[in-house]
């Protein structure tokens, strides 16, 4: 009877956890990109002024679960998608804004593998991997791994990634840490190789992590305070954004543990950002 009892009660225990389970795999639910992806800039996006305005902030705990943010987005409203970098440490899981600490579908890459930028493209998952040169696929629905790829010879290294809605095609945006910002169809294969300068016209070096909004391209200066927003089409700068009271918010411990990771999110019109092994996401407002 005791056994009978027993085995009923972890039966009903084992079916709440796979509920549980379920419930939180139905609420991945990915929003559609397209909005994002116009050749034609809202008048917001085309007029920039490289101001901003500090909105909401989440502490997260950087001291028992330290995420070295490589890349970062919005997959819906709630919800965002995380690229964790460093040998033996590199992962790819969603996290939440109401419980920011969990890693949710949190699968961890192989030691010799460095995780670089991430994207969702038609419900699939990409992540680079940076000397590696690798591509990983992953089902967005529940991260778990489909396959790999390589990328193609001209990047050299797996840095950022995004992608866009451009003449009616899709195009994957991929830098590789120099000033060139990669756009390739969506089997990876590089069509061209766009250089970006300043109005000086000096290379912009160190592209990082990426994120196309409206018509523009954002993109991180890996080890520094600055984010910049890009016309690709007329290949440069039309605004740059400084973020040092936030790296003095964040109290690095290390040169590299800097400014890296920007997420739009569609619903408030505002972005989320925050750094490597950061105590902290910030939500902000570009004007």
């Amino acid at each position: 009877m005791k056994k009978t009892t027993a085995l009923t009660f972890f039966s009903i225990i084992a079916f709440s956890l796979t509920a549980f389970v379920f419930l939180i795999k139905g609420s991945i639910d990915i929003y559609d990109q397209s909005n994002l992806s116009k050749s034609e800039c809202p008048q917001n996006y085309t007029d920039l002024k490289g101001t901003h305005k500090l909105l909401a902030r989440i502490n997260r705990d950087n001291t028992k679960n330290p995420q070295y943010t490589q890349g970062l987005l919005f997959v819906n409203q709630t919800t965002l998608l995380e690229s964790s970098g460093q040998y033996g440490k590199s992962s790819i899981h969603y996290l939440n804004l109401d419980d920011i600490n969990n890693l949710i579908f949190n699968y961890q890459l192989p030691s010799n593998q460095f995780g670089e930028g991430c994207d969702i493209i038609n419900n699939k998952v990409y992540q680079l991997t940076w000397l590696e040169r690798k591509i990983n696929v992953f089902n967005a629905d529940d991260l778990s791994f489909i396959n790999e790829m390589k990328l193609d010879d001209k990047v050299a290294a797996g840095w950022g990634l995004t992608h866009r809605i451009f003449n009616g095609e899709l195009q994957v945006l991929i830098t590789d840490g120099s000033n060139q910002v990669h756009i390739a169809d969506e089997n990876f294969n590089v069509q061209q190789s766009i250089s970006i300068f300043d109005d000086k016209k000096k290379p912009v070096n160190n592209l990082n992590e990426l994120e196309y909004v409206n018509g523009t391209l954002f993109a991180n200066i890996y080890l520094t305070t600055k984010i910049v927003a890009i016309d690709l089409e007329n290949k440069k700068i039309i605004a740059t954004y400084d973020f040092q009271e936030l790296v003095k918010d964040a109290n690095r411990k290390k040169r590299d543990e800097c400014l890296n990771g920007i997420a739009y999110n569609q619903y408030t019109d505002s972005f989320w950002i925050t750094g490597k092994n950061w105590g902290f996401i910030q939500e902000v407002k570009l004007l």
